[in-house]
């Protein structure tokens, strides 16, 4: 009798190690998920803080989507097609992704000339506009979609000032899963070097380095403009925008 009673507790106690190491299994499963989720959320707004630092220009945002101008790879001073950004968050696959059009180094240069036409500025400050041009069909084939974080529940976009004289950018981002999820919060102060080009024509925004020289500029030193060529009057560059305090999201 004393033999089975000893037998029943052992094996209550061996049930019971049973449950708490599963349960301490699940809990640290959960845990190592939720840590994975975490660095890869961190990871990827770094990443994401690293473009956006040396963006030339932001030229479109909403509360979770932007437009930015990436780089000038061929230093020309002009928005070329694969020199566009669109950020995006996109709810239903739980993701911040990435669209760029990149051409291949096998595409022949005349084409690449007639396909990587520079952008007006004023073309870009909607993110619709932006995004229909990435949608293009002439451009489908080289559109790259890029995820750049994963588990994505909130994504939350603050420009300051509002495109396109943009110099600083706050984000929030929710990561999680299984009812687990931590905010991470960044603020990128942007590069902007193109910003002082701007000038505002017609009510619409424009990059001044887009104008081409007058006709018979420098041409002569003296001071006197009797002659009827159609030189544009000169505008001078706004200056860099005083940033107001920031509120919160």
């Amino acid at each position: 009798m004393e033999l089975l009673s000893s037998l029943m507790i052992i094996a209550l106690i061996g049930a019971v190690i049973a449950s708490v190491s599963a349960a301490l299994s699940n809990a640290q499963s959960h845990s190592d998920t939720l840590t994975e989720i975490i660095q890869s959320g961190r990871s990827g707004t770094m990443q994401l803080g690293a473009k956006l630092r040396k963006a030339k220009l932001i030229t479109a945002a909403s509360t979770n989507e932007m437009a930015l101008w990436g780089n000038d790879a061929n230093n020309d001073k002009q928005i070329n097609v694969d020199e566009i950004m669109l950020i995006q968050y996109v709810p239903n696959k739980q993701i911040v992704e990435r669209w760029q059009i990149t051409f291949p180094d096998t595409l022949p240069p005349i084409l690449r000339k007639i396909l990587n036409k520079p952008q007006q500025l004023s073309n870009l400050t909607s993110i619709d506009n932006v995004r229909k041009l990435l949608s293009r069909p002439i451009y489908l084939r080289y559109l790259s979609k890029k995820t750049l974080i994963t588990d994505v529940l909130d994504f939350r976009i603050l420009a300051n000032p509002t495109p396109p004289m943009t110099r600083l950018v706050l984000m929030r981002l929710t990561v999680g899963k299984d009812k687990q999820k931590i905010t991470i919060t960044n603020a990128v102060r942007l590069r902007a070097d193109m910003t002082s080009s701007i000038i505002m024509e017609n009510g619409q925004y424009s990059l001044q380095s887009n104008q081409s020289p007058t006709a018979g500029s420098g041409s002569n030193n003296n001071d006197d403009n009797d002659d009827d060529s159609p030189n544009p009057p000169f505008r001078r560059p706004p200056r860099r925008p005083w940033l107001p305090p920031i509120r919160p999201f």
